[in-house]
């Protein structure tokens, strides 16, 4: 288990802080430290990398007994890059190059700098990545490598990029390999193209679907493809050592829209894409600055775990103090609640936190903020709440590296493909299928149901799960279908949103009754309708209500159950296949409860799961997971419970069939050492526990 912070962005902090502050990270309990290797500042001349200050970091923390992480920055490059290699800028939308200046919260270099399809760019950085590899891969205090800090390529673009010769170059090469030449493109294209001077990537929203879904696919495969070469040129230098790679927000998140100005949706790649590459995953987590609740944060974090797979999941930036941005001043950030954030992670099988950072920034828009001793009143109850979890970290290291949180048997499912329409339709405006998908993520941890999300490119065998949602269903793409039918006939729950299946991964639209995945599911629609009324009555074995409408209403054939109806037609359908079945919504409910939560929404899905026999084995006397969250698992045969209360103090009953907990007569709370109780009351297990304000409790089993 790693409990880390970032220390050093260069040239902050000051040299004359690193012994007392290393020292002091030390004490608190912390088993790491990150350091920044910018490219910007550790080569000032071309061919000339200076490694003085960061010899220096890796043997103060030696003697301190820390180990080191370190995150390459290859984004950021030198001040002379467009000096040394002319006319390697990127190119926007518009024609115009690019230009790079110093990053808005560094001091040193300059981005976006130059096209790494640019071959000149390429090598540069990977000869920085390959001897920076070289001089630290034998480092006694070495421990892991992080090769690309939140994937960031475009940064400081002022325009959608990029459109170099190079980037189109590639990005044709990229399109022959896939549909094996021009004829096979223009086939799939649907065009009469004769020369690839012709083939052109899209540039604005609204415009073709075709070639803008096409491009952003290249974008996100383009950095796949970057993330393979940065680890490659660290394990050519080093064997050994783990490499891992961040995100700044999960996939699910990556919409185009919003935070990231200028970027299309995906364009900093596909998690479940990343991870495979690399030997560990995260991405970073700033709840109080994105005004998160508690269902948002568990979102996020199941978004990036369920990418990482089966490697280890990093919660690679973590809210260290206050956050600035600007001169604005905001909240605090007390102990307790920085303690419920990190263990909310370590419950849903984290292997990392790491902060960010150690002291307060003082470069830029993030200047004042973010220090774990930073001075926003809280500095003193950080440093506790860290020293309590540091310790149980330390004390019970093997149980926590082998714990696992209990499979999930419901998924839903993340569609590049869709995220691409939505932007080309929308561009940042696109409000769609990001909003669909993370509706039934927060209406999920409100129910307190565990889940994963499952990539529709890689659906891969569903034999675990008993529910899969598939929102903002407009495209199914293949491997997703594949693996759902046999799955349905099997006995799944399927539940579409509208219209399923109704374009392909090119943006062509499919006639209702030319839906080969919908229809062959038995469900074909008459069409998209204007809504009429803010909410579609539903019943549903037995459980009644009104789903709020957003977009439009889509009335299906009768030839199901009907579930819900308007003055229309059907708009909520039940399909039996097999021995599974299929519910289909005439709207998306999912982006309608994103906007604001409503009860409805989570009794509906509720009713599915109870229905497919979804619902957890055990019960939490209070059921909101905006208030309470909960996460059951195990340690090889050791049975764990962990619990994180958002709120003020509390008391909290859970009930689960007896043997849940093993032979054992009670648990202990690793955090507190006290013992709670277990009880038998009518073939259940009862146990009651005490949780202080944005409290948490580690339980396992004793014996």
């Amino acid at each position: 288990m790693i409990l880390s912070s970032q220390y050093f962005r260069p040239p902050f902090p000051d040299r004359h802080r690193w012994r007392d502050d290393l020292q002091a990270m030390h004490e608190t309990g912390l088993t790491h430290m990150y350091l920044w290797a910018n490219w910007g500042w550790m080569e000032p001349e071309p061919g000339k990398l200076v490694f003085d200050d960061y010899d220096e970091l890796i043997e103060l923390a030696t003697e301190a007994g820390l180990k080191i992480i370190i995150n390459t920055i290859a984004e950021v490059q030198p001040a002379w890059i467009h000096r040394e290699v002319p006319e390697a800028e990127l190119v926007d939308h518009t024609g115009r190059r690019v230009s790079s200046t110093t990053l808005a919260y560094s001091n040193v270099g300059v981005m976006p700098g130059g096209c790494f399809d640019h071959p000149q760019i390429s090598a540069l950085s990977g000869r920085f990545l390959r001897e920076l590899a070289g001089r630290y891969a034998d480092a006694a205090a070495l421990s892991a490598w992080d090769c690309w800090n939140e994937m960031r390529w475009s940064s400081q673009s002022d325009g959608y990029v990029c459109y170099c010769d190079h980037t189109l170059a590639s990005f044709r090469q990229w399109l022959d390999a896939r549909y094996d030449g021009l004829a096979g493109l223009s086939e799939a294209w649907r065009r009469r193209i004769t020369s690839w001077d012709d083939v052109q990537p899209g540039r604005v929203a609204g415009r073709s679907y075709t070639e803008l879904m096409e491009f952003q696919e290249f974008l996100t495969d383009r950095t796949a493809g970057q993330l393979r070469f940065r680890y490659d040129q660290i394990r050519s230098r080093d064997p050994d050592h783990p490499i891992a790679a961040h995100t700044a927000f999960p996939a699910t998140y990556f919409t185009g829209t919003g935070f990231l100005p200028f970027e299309q949706a995906l364009a900093r790649g596909n998690d479940f894409d990343l991870a495979e590459i690399v030997d560990a995953f995260g991405s970073s987590q700033f709840p109080q600055w994105f005004d998160m609740a508690p269902s948002e944060f568990g979102a996020r974090i199941e978004s990036g775990r369920s990418a990482a797979g089966d490697r280890p999941y990093w919660v690679a930036e973590l809210q260290g103090g206050a956050h600035r941005h600007g001169v604005a001043v905001t909240e605090p950030v007390p102990g307790p609640l920085q303690q419920r954030w990190v263990w909310t992670g370590y419950a849903r099988g984290a292997k990392t936190v790491n902060f960010w950072c150690w002291r307060d920034e003082i470069f830029g828009r993030e200047a004042s903020g973010f220090g774990i001793v930073g001075d926003d009143g809280h500095a003193e109850s950080r440093l506790a709440g860290l020293a309590t979890t540091a310790d149980v970290l330390r004390r019970e290291e093997r149980l926590l590296d082998g714990y696992r949180p209990a499979a999930a048997s419901i998924a839903v499912a993340f569609s590049p493909a869709c995220y691409r329409l939505d932007w080309a339709q929308a561009g940042a405006d696109c409000d769609a299928a990001g909003p669909s998908l993370q509706g039934y993520l927060y209406a999920l941890e409100r129910l307190q149901l565990p889940y994963r999300v499952i990539d529709a490119g890689r659906a891969g065998s569903l034999d675990d799960l008993r529910v899969v949602i598939v929102p903002w269903a407009m495209i199914i793409e293949p491997p997703l279908a594949e693996a759902l039918v046999p799955w349905v006939h099997a006995g799944g729950t399927l539940v579409l949103e509208s219209e399923p299946d109704a374009y392909d991964r090119l943006g062509f639209y499919r006639y209702p009754g030319e839906r080969p995945f919908a229809n062959g599911l038995g469900i074909t629609g008459r069409g998209r309708r204007p809504i009429r009324a803010p909410l579609l009555d539903f019943t549903l074995d037995g459980v009644s209500g009104g789903l709020r409408t957003a977009n439009w209403i889509e009335v299906f054939d009768d030839t199901g159950e009907v579930l819900g109806t308007t003055e229309q037609g059907p708009a909520i359908v039940r399909s039996r296949v097999g021995t599974g079945q299929v519910i289909a919504l005439g709207t998306h409910a999912g982006m309608a409860y994103e906007r604001e939560r409503y009860t409805d929404f989570e009794r509906f899905l509720h009713a599915i799961a109870e229905s497919a026999g979804a619902l957890t084995a055990i019960r939490c006397s209070i059921s909101d997971g905006d208030r309470l969250q909960w996460r059951f698992g195990r340690s090889g045969e050791v049975p764990m419970l962990f619990v994180t209360n958002a709120g003020p103090a509390t008391t909290v009953t859970f009930t689960a069939p007896t043997g849940t907990f093993g032979a054992a007569g009670a648990l202990r709370d690793l955090a507190t050492g006290r013992r709670v109780d277990l009880a038998e009351t009518g073939g259940r297990t009862e146990l009651t526990l005490s949780l202080g304000d944005d409290g948490y409790a580690v339980l396992r089993t004793i014996g």
